[in-house]
């Protein structure tokens, strides 16, 4: 058995890609003025805009009161917006800006960059591969967060 068996794991390997990549990610957004995390939240709302703000934690894999602090900071500079539900005045839906409009096509720009140097090395089919296995490897931490066997 190694010394150090944690280190030469599937999920010590992922953990550490993970902070790279969001690392990377860091330095390119702050060049939009859109911290980390943030460009998730509105790559989220470009989708469907106007979600109940407890569907938007739910489906980005944090918890509400994280969520509302990202939005705090959002609606202060500008991105987002939160109204009450018509039909039901506890909910809130999450609603962008024209400003994190206007800044939504740089965050895809700075996403493909980012994919393309990630990935820079692997073949179409090696991409396909590894997305297939990471959405795999996604859903059983996500049946297993919910319940589900």
């Amino acid at each position: 058995m190694s010394e150090h068996p944690i280190h030469h794991s599937n999920g010590y390997l992922l953990s550490q890609i993970c902070k790279l990549y969001r690392a990377l990610a860091n330095q390119y957004l702050d060049v939009v003025g859109v911290h980390q995390g943030q460009e998730l939240i509105l790559c989220e709302l470009a989708q469907r805009n106007g979600q109940a703000q407890s569907e938007l934690a739910g489906r980005l894999c944090v918890q509400p009161p994280t969520l509302t602090n990202a939005l705090n900071s959002m609606e202060k500079a500008g991105l987002v917006q939160r109204r009450a539900d018509g039909a039901d005045q506890r909910v809130s839906r999450v609603y962008l800006t024209p400003a994190a409009e206007e800044v939504q096509p740089h965050i895809n720009e700075i996403w493909e960059a980012i994919e393309e140097r990630a990935f820079a090395n692997l073949s179409p089919d090696e991409r396909t591969t590894l997305y297939s296995l990471l959405n795999r490897v996604y859903h059983n931490l996500t049946s297993a967060r919910d319940g589900e066997t």
